[in-house]
């Protein structure tokens, strides 16, 4: 092809030439402006993520939620030591109660006389024991260790020791 062609095709063409430049210049000057406008909305939205709603930075608000977090830590652990210390306590607090209601003397009426086991979880207490008469009453307190005592139990004694410790 000569060169003389080319200029007399584009010379009989130039206003179609012109024509789609024109139009391919006004669709970039356009997209540049739709580029610019959702640029313009992204840093907008970059500035409200680093600045944050109440105008705080993003990285005062992540340093306030990482001492928030570290409260948090020392409360969880002294709450873990707390329940520890109490799950202790418990263990050695009364978990076992029986009452045994009796008559001690066919003479008398009612059940007035009792035994009372408080135990706890080791079947570690005391027995409590009441025998009511007519002219006086008499209470006793046995110790019980391991569900056993070292002092002789009568058979309501006997009997409320192991419905204390079946509990």
């Amino acid at each position: 092809m000569d060169f003389s062609m080319l200029n007399q095709i584009f010379q009989d063409n130039l206003a179609i030439i012109l024509t789609v430049i024109v139009v391919l210049l006004v669709l970039l000057i356009i997209l540049s402006i739709v580029m610019l406008v959702k640029l313009s909305k992204a840093k907008k939205r970059y500035n409200s993520l680093v600045n944050g709603a109440t105008g705080e930075s993003l990285e005062d608000i992540i340093a306030d939620n990482i001492a928030q977090m570290n409260e948090l830590v020392v409360k969880n652990n002294k709450i873990d030591a707390d329940y520890a210390e109490m799950k202790s306590l418990f263990t050695k607090s009364i978990q076992k109660v029986a009452v045994h209601r009796f008559c001690a003397f066919t003479d008398m009426g009612g059940d007035l006389s009792y035994a009372v086991a408080l135990l706890d979880n080791q079947n570690n207490g005391v027995i409590f024991s009441s025998i009511f008469g007519r002219q006086d009453s008499c209470t006793y307190v046995k110790p019980i260790e391991n569900g056993i005592s070292k002092y002789p139990l009568t058979q309501e004694e006997n009997k409320v020791l192991l419905e204390a410790m079946s509990k």
